[in-house]
């Protein structure tokens, strides 16, 4: 709406058919003016007609929280390229039932369930059916330098909050 005539601002789901989230820290190229981005930057991307294009401004949405509510994982949009929100609550649930006694710590889950959210989605990369060949490939990702990484896969931050039993 605040492009009238461009057709292009969203393509296949993602701004001028290369960015995919409309709310992001960084990524100023879409969220200058147009002579700011050609100076610095040397030219626009495709379709640039009239910024800005993208904001960090954030969506929020309220929740009470009630029985049966029992953690909250906030991610980037690297988590949500690669596990669903099924696989993150199934990583997550296991987690939660560690923390309260439920269940005992399997040798394949990390301490940590943002971290254990994180190499399962850098494993999720990888075809092998191997877990130790899964391992050796996330350790390779996470080594490969900065302007080599992003052709495997995006930026990762998790945060995983715990809630205390919350009364119904």
């Amino acid at each position: 709406d605040g492009h009238p005539g461009e057709r292009s601002v969203v393509t296949y789901g993602r701004l001028l058919g290369s960015l995919q989230p409309l709310r992001a820290f960084g990524d100023f190229v879409y969220k200058w003016p147009y002579d700011v981005v050609r100076r610095v930057f040397g030219g626009t991307p495709p379709n640039y007609l009239t910024p800005p294009y993208l904001t960090c401004e954030p969506e929020i949405f309220k929740h009470t929280l009630r029985g049966g509510d029992s953690f909250m994982v906030l991610a980037t949009d690297g988590l949500w390229d690669d596990l669903s929100a099924d696989a993150v609550v199934n990583i997550v649930g296991r987690h939660y039932n560690v923390l309260r006694g439920e269940a005992k710590r399997p040798a394949d889950m990390e301490e940590n369930a943002a971290t254990d959210l994180i190499v399962q989605a850098l494993q999720s990369t990888c075809r092998a059916a191997d877990p130790e060949r899964k391992r050796d490939y996330t350790a390779a990702l996470l080594k490969l330098p900065a302007e080599t990484r992003r052709r495997y896969y995006d930026d990762i931050t998790v945060v995983v909050v715990f809630f205390d039993d919350v009364a119904a």
